[in-house]
């Protein structure tokens, strides 16, 4: 979470000098969903908003999705689209990544993606 927090925010100008502070962006909704696992299998959701009140997600959920939760189906179906588009990011196959994440095509979306 820090990360994305670290990420979208922008400088507040004072006009004085020095590194200005920093505040988060005002149309940022960052909702948090841990998953526990037992034997492969599910047991458990939380669910937490990080910045936002619940009515604004709520409403973004219905704008977005038709309602439903906070879950974490939007990023997971991403993941397996980058996954069958990029051949280095396939799950144990022989593909090699010849350079860091950043080089991939696409990498620097994986990098935003996978910090939430």
């Amino acid at each position: 979470m820090q990360a994305i927090r670290a990420v979208f925010r922008e400088p507040i100008r004072t006009g004085k000098r020095g590194c200005p502070r920093l505040r988060p962006w005002d149309d940022i909704y960052i909702a948090h969903v841990i998953k526990r696992y037992a034997r492969r299998r599910v047991v458990g959701v939380t669910r937490r908003i990080v910045q936002g009140s619940r009515e604004q997600i709520r409403a973004l959920l219905e704008r977005t999705q038709g309602g439903g939760t906070i879950n974490t189906a939007y990023i997971e179906r991403l993941n397996g689209v980058f996954r069958s588009r990029i051949a280095a990011l396939v799950r144990r196959g022989r593909a090699l990544v010849r350079h860091g994440g950043s080089d991939v095509p696409g990498g620097h979306h994986l990098q935003l993606l996978h910090l939430a």
